[in-house]
């Protein structure tokens, strides 16, 4: 006996996924941002960090943690969408699949070392009993730490990863029948650009790149509600073929990028 949910209500929950995705992030965003001048302070030095993440310890792994679920949500959001497009072209939909799912996987780990590990770091770095060699140490630590698990796997890794995912998801979104192919189009010119903007992680000239990271970010979230509009229309209509975004679906979607940028650039 098959347990294969029905395909309006995979698209639905996958809509409605995808809703809780965004909202999630920028919630996590907006709470993160003015504790931690995040993500600016992700480039100070190592000591320096570490002074702010004391300064508001509670909220900054709290926040960190929903940042972690993120990422276990943009794994699941790639396992349903794989469903909802593999009718569609099943092997582009298997690999896209792949890509967001490592991902997720690569968001979370990154995401999650503030939750558990740097908090005894810093804890080592602030302790007047400690020696300055153990303190010093703790700070090297930090650094290493932040260096790969954070801009080698939670950003290079998982840009690279997501860019993919986005390239491939454009593609199929351009391919089907079903949905407006404009946001296709739209999905891999957000993809590259995400996948472009891996390359800051490097430094040196590519350091230009950094303030793309919001401003694609913001993009990349209006682009996933506006797949979800496409995706619980279908659901309701039965995914009548060419659903189309109206004129004032576009504004809609711009109005709320401009907000979105309002908002992250406070």
């Amino acid at each position: 006996m098959s347990t294969q949910l029905p395909a309006s209500s995979t698209q639905r929950f996958s809509a409605w996924l995808l809703i809780a995705h965004v909202v999630l992030l920028f919630a996590a965003f907006s709470a993160l941002a003015p504790a931690f001048d995040f993500p600016e302070v992700l480039r100070l030095p190592a000591d320096e960090i570490l002074q702010r993440f004391r300064a508001r310890q509670s909220l900054i792994v709290a926040v960190y943690y929903a940042f972690t679920l993120s990422g276990l949500t943009f794994a699941s959001l790639a396992l349903l969408l794989q469903a909802v497009f593999e009718p569609d072209d099943p092997a582009l939909a298997r690999l896209t699949c792949k890509a967001g799912v490592l991902a997720g996987f690569c968001q979370a780990l990154g995401f999650i070392r503030w939750c558990f590990v740097v908090p005894v770091l810093s804890e080592i770095a602030a302790d007047p009993a400690a020696s300055v060699a153990r303190r010093e140490a703790a700070v090297v630590t930090f650094e290493a730490l932040h260096h790969y698990a954070g801009v080698a796997v939670g950003e290079n890794l998982a840009f690279v990863l997501q860019g993919f995912w986005t390239l491939g998801l454009g593609a199929l979104l351009a391919r089907s029948h079903r949905f407006d192919r404009r946001l296709g189009w739209l999905g891999m010119g957000i993809g590259a650009l995400i996948a472009l903007y891996s390359v800051e992680q490097f430094g040196g000239r590519f350091a230009v790149l950094g303030p793309l990271n919001v401003v694609m970010h913001d993009l990349w979230a209006v682009w996933l509600l506006l797949i979800a509009s496409q995706l619980l229309r279908g659901a309701r209509t039965g995914t009548t073929p060419g659903i189309r975004i109206t004129r004032r679906g576009w504004i809609v979607a711009l109005g709320l990028l401009l907000g979105l940028l309002v908002v992250t650039h406070l």
